[in-house]
């Protein structure tokens, strides 16, 4: 959905802006190594995710992140050789002020 206001696909590829979505990564993993390589990225990026750990769901983890750090994230599990089987964007979390 494009913005009038601000000018960005809201929910989108091409959505640049700050807003988080609730992002599920399911993942092939041992002693919750996938949760780590996560947490530790996002701590690398900003100090803002240190309060957004991923949370276990099923199969895999849950967090609250911006539409474009989910293609960087998989980057990152994958560079760690941790097998990601799907990726599942849900709704916008409008609880983060960022």
């Amino acid at each position: 959905m494009n913005n009038p206001d601000t000018g960005h696909d809201i929910g989108t590829l091409r959505d640049y802006t700050n807003d988080r979505y609730r992002v599920y990564f399911e993942v092939g993993e041992h002693e919750e190594f996938a949760r780590d390589v996560i947490a530790s990225f996002l701590k690398s990026r900003s100090p803002d995710f240190a309060a957004s750990l991923p949370r276990r769901h099923g199969e895999g983890y849950e967090i609250d992140i911006p539409i474009q750090l989910i293609p960087e994230i998989v980057r990152e599990l994958a560079a760690h050789n941790v097998a990601v089987y799907q990726v599942i964007r849900g709704g916008r979390c409008p609880s983060h002020d960022t």
